[in-house]
């Protein structure tokens, strides 16, 4: 078995392939194999490929192995002079300590000193670099080895492990050096989720005009040559997507959604086709396979979203995936140019993603998937580069969503060097490389009420959003892509610069939100594969990871000195309470809760539910919530907030602006208060200031191109 870890806290040392380094050579470390060079480590028929960083840490603990290592040391030596959060050392140790098996309560390898630092508990021995490292060793090999001398990694070890890192910090990846990447649209709105024709001569992808009376996305090819393009065949006001070239390159499938759903095959010189039926209320990912038959992302009754095979010929859909419980599904499928394999995005929850591949010439019933990637990150492209060796992937790996490759059974991604920071959907044949290039900024606006103005407040040249205010009124906690990657920010709402408080690099974050004495701020994100809830100290900056389950634990606030947080634990997402001791998880709702709020004395609780429109109040621990608006839902996500005169909330007007909202419990009308130039998204959020006046986020400029790379 083959894991390959990733984590986007790998800068400086990203890209480095499986080479095996002259000289260094492998240490026996318990019962495991080390193989620094190659980065993997071994035991029996079980190997694990480990991560740049987690490769350092581990040198530095083996050139120092039975001392304890302080904390900044390793952070010194590891990072060098990066900026780096005090989570980034203890989510290395936490992976070393999965890959090696080691409990932390009794550990074997390594062991924790509090406040301190680190302890290898076991001697590193040194292999001699030719033995064999997986099968059974020769006889005379075994004699050779045993007659020279066993020496453990003490200053010599020292200066090989420190040798190892500055080679590894040196080396660069020489792929696609060459690569020249070029604008191919430049309409305003939105060009997406390109596919090249197997001859490289044309690219279908989706277009959508927002500025259209009646928008809506519609299927348009290119010729690359002359750069003429034009629509396929569509129909006004409903919605076309998910272009797919046939293997001969001369016919489209693609996905018409309206009040019918179907799936359309149309040729470069002919009339649409209807081919087979799909579910209006879902969204769907085509892929076409070389005996004709179509495979597509759906949701079987009972089943999560899943990979299924309609056969053309009799309509007869075929079920090819079905994901663990627990998991949002299977999408964007992508087939091999052999047409023998299917690579394909399985999604945990929202933003924890990695790449299965599946064979279809052994495929029986329903195949076993192989895991070609650990990202555990937001995908939002896939792939297969020819000839079918290797697969090109967009993830925040790293932070900023960029294109990366890795080989097609798995191993280690190296970047791919394209122009642009937010790389999207992608697609490649015959050395070409077309992919979606997203272009969008939102910032802080505040509405004055004494005026009715909304203006900016807080200006950026890149996304900021979800923006709280603490209770003493003199900090604003909010989240910033600045530094590449979502990250929590605070800054002083009578201005300043703003302080980075997280290094989440890449993970996926909710908007935080205060502990009543300002001093801590409490989040969920994804660092460890699933929603988990966090606090953070914003004056010593030390972060504390509050749950630890795969039950997605999201939205969580801070309410009568407890913890409530939303999560999908019994089927259905409700509330629950952590008590003050941190110690009893007590689930506070039934009937489903999404997003909780305090009501402006603190006390009583304010949620949403999903797919209900209305805002209910929990008055106490054990009592029933009574509904006190109709004018609120969980597709509004973050965006209201209680008021002492009723509900604030920001939606959506028409596509292209926004309106502030004042709704009343007790009235149940409706007051616009403020009409905002811009759109929103459901995360953009809301609070109030002490003032008066409410912080709101709007997206300023949303749009992506296409570009080419050669």
């Amino acid at each position: 078995m083959l894991t390959n870890g990733s984590d986007a806290s790998d800068r400086g040392s990203e890209g480095i392939g499986d080479r095996a380094t002259p000289g260094i050579g492998r240490f026996r470390l318990g019962d495991w194999t080390l193989e620094p060079a190659a980065r993997i480590v071994s035991r029996g028929d079980v190997e694990h490929r480990l991560e740049p960083k987690m490769v350092d840490v581990l040198m530095l603990l083996i050139a120092h192995a039975g001392e304890v290592v302080e904390r900044v040391e390793i952070e010194n030596a590891v990072w060098s002079q990066a900026v780096v959060g005090t989570d980034v050392l203890n989510r290395t140790i936490w992976k070393l300590r999965r890959v090696l098996e080691d409990d932390p309560a009794d550990p074997r390898y390594i062991e924790t000193i509090p406040r301190t630092g680190y302890r290898l508990l076991t001697t590193a021995v040194a292999v001699a670099a030719h033995s064999p490292t997986h099968g059974p060793v020769a006889k005379e090999e075994k004699a050779r080895f045993a007659r020279r001398s066993i020496w453990a990694v003490s200053a010599a070890g020292a200066v090989l492990a420190f040798a190892l890192v500055a080679v590894w910090r040196t080396e660069t990846t020489t792929a696609d050096v060459d690569l020249v990447s070029t604008p191919l649209t430049s309409t305003p709105g939105y060009e997406a989720n390109p596919a090249v024709s197997p001859d490289g001569r044309y690219v279908a992808f989706q277009r959508y005009d927002p500025s259209d009376s009646r928008p809506s996305w519609d299927v348009a090819v290119m010729d690359l040559t002359s750069r003429e393009e034009y629509l396929l065949a569509s129909e006004r006001g409903v919605h076309e997507y998910a272009p797919t070239w046939s293997p001969a390159g001369d016919t489209v499938a693609f996905v018409r959604s309206g009040e019918r759903c179907g799936l359309v095959l149309q040729s470069l010189n002919g009339p649409p086709v209807d081919a087979a039926e799909c579910d209006p209320d879902q969204m769907h990912e085509l892929a076409w396979l070389t005996d004709g038959d179509l495979v597509v992302a759906s949701m079987a009754p009972g089943q999560t979203l899943g990979l299924e095979r309609v056969r053309r010929r009799t309509g007869d859909r075929e079920r090819l995936t079905v994901p663990p419980a627990g998991f949002d599904g299977d999408r964007m499928p992508r087939v091999s140019p052999d047409g023998r394999r299917i690579a394909f995005v399985r999604q945990r929850t929202e933003g924890v993603s990695d790449i299965f591949v599946i064979d279809l010439e052994s495929y029986q019933a329903v195949a076993e998937p192989s895991a070609i990637t650990s990202e555990n990150r937001r995908i939002r492209g896939l792939a297969w580069d020819p000839p079918g060796a290797s697969i090109l992937f967009s993830s925040r790996r790293g932070g900023g969503d960029r294109v990366w490759r890795i080989p097609a059974d798995g191993g280690t991604p190296n970047p791919v060097s394209l122009i642009g920071r937010n790389a999207g959907p992608l697609s490649a044949a015959q050395g070409l490389r077309v992919y979606e290039e997203y272009h969008g900024t939102s910032d802080l606006w505040v509405y004055d009420p004494s005026t009715g103005a909304v203006e900016p407040w807080h200006e950026s040249s890149r996304s900021e959003w979800g923006a709280a205010i603490s209770p003493d009124g003199q900090s604003v906690a909010f989240v910033s892509d600045r530094t590449g990657s979502d990250e929590i920010w605070v800054i002083p709402t009578r201005g300043g610069e703003p302080t980075r408080m997280t290094q989440l690099d890449g993970a996926e974050v909710d908007a935080p939100q205060w502990h009543p004495d300002s001093r801590l701020l409490i989040f969920a994100a994804t660092l460890y594969g699933s929603y988990d809830v966090f606090t953070i100290d914003i004056n010593k900056g030390s972060l504390e990871r509050v749950t630890d389950s795969q039950d997605d634990e999201r939205n969580p606030i801070w309410w009568r000195g407890m913890i409530v947080y939303t999560a999908d634990r019994t089927g259905t997402r409700e509330l629950w309470l952590l008590d003050s001791e941190g110690a009893v998880h007590r689930r506070l709702s039934s009937g489903g809760a999404w997003m909780a709020k305090p009501s402006p004395s603190g006390d009583d609780l304010l949620f949403t539910r999903p797919g209900e429109t209305g805002v209910w109040r929990l008055t106490g621990l054990d009592g029933d919530p009574i509904r006190v608006s109709s004018q609120v839902s969980a597709d509004d996500g973050i965006n209201w907030c209680p008021a002492d005169a009723g509900i604030l909330v920001i939606r959506s007007v028409d596509g292209t602006n926004s309106e502030l909202v004042l709704s009343g419990t007790a009235s149940g009308e409706e007051s616009v208060l403020a009409e905002i130039p811009h759109e929103i998204s459901q995360r953009m959020g809301i609070s109030r200031l002490p003032d008066g006046g409410v912080l709101v986020g709007v997206i300023v400029r949303s749009e992506s191109d296409l570009w080419i790379a050669r």
